[in-house]
């Protein structure tokens, strides 16, 4: 059997930012590449397949930089000589981690031996990805997609993201112990794609959260959203949905990567 390898970005430890498990203690295992371009992306540098990663060191000195692509033994020395104690997560994130599943599947088989959590973040698109996995995940974090805040870099491979999205979530609650959908608010969102996010998550699974991300300013977006149309979507998901949640991304309050 080969051994997995995979193109990485960086691999570090942190605090959740954004989600339901935010402030979490996370190592993270970012994947290099992905095939959308989301207007308020901020981690485009992720877009395209990086020439090395980044290995935080434990004891706080100087990342350590390894080539890529990076062997699974390389990536698991680097999530345990972070010191994850039993029941943190590590967050397999990107880019999209689905576009090199095999190494995601293999990264979760392996730490959730080690009595560590799944957690992948995902463009909920790439439901051939999420077929490869070949193995569980504790957690899927499912971003939904608007096709007016992403400009596809492979413009005929996801032509309907609702479709998409109801497919991949399908397959999602069969795989993991527990999926939520987070969409990322801005004055772009419209109440007919409310609509369409909340028709799928009941169609599915009712008891899918929904989490509202307000858009952090980013990339293409310059600007917040007042609290008061905060609410105002928070409410008109209310109505619609068992469990909505409105959670800002935290991260860059604190100043964390």
């Amino acid at each position: 059997m080969s051994v997995p390898t995979a193109n990485l970005v960086e691999v570090f430890w942190s605090a959740q930012g954004e989600g339901p498990f935010v402030g979490a203690p996370t190592v993270f295992v970012r994947f290099g590449g992905c095939d959308l371009r989301c207007r308020w992306c901020d981690s485009p540098h992720t877009w395209k397949p990086s020439e090395a990663c980044s290995f935080q060191d434990p004891q706080g000195g100087p990342d350590r930089i390894r080539s890529n692509p990076v062997p699974l033994q390389d990536v698991l020395e680097a999530i345990f000589d972070l010191g994850p104690r039993p029941g943190d997560f590590v967050s397999l994130t990107g880019g999209e981690p689905l576009l090199q599943a095999g190494m995601a599947g293999a990264v979760a088989r392996t730490i959730r031996e080690h009595g560590l959590r799944a957690h992948l973040e995902t463009h909920g698109l790439a439901v051939d990805g999420l077929s490869r996995l070949e193995g569980r995940m504790d957690v899927i974090s499912m971003d939904w997609k608007s096709p007016t805040e992403v400009r596809n870099a492979v413009p005929d491979r996801y032509p309907h993201f609702a479709t998409t999205h109801r497919d991949f979530l399908r397959r999602a609650i069969e795989l993991a112990d527990s999926v939520y959908v987070k969409w990322v608010i801005s004055d772009r969102t419209s109440l007919t794609e409310l609509d369409e996010v909340c028709q799928v998550i009941n169609e599915v699974a009712p008891s899918i959260p929904l989490i509202l991300q307000p858009v952090t300013p980013a990339g293409g977006v310059q600007s917040r959203l007042e609290a008061k149309v905060l609410l105002g979507w928070l409410r008109q998901a209310r109505e619609r949905l068992r469990d909505a949640r409105l959670i800002p991304q935290t991260h860059p309050l604190i100043g964390t990567r």
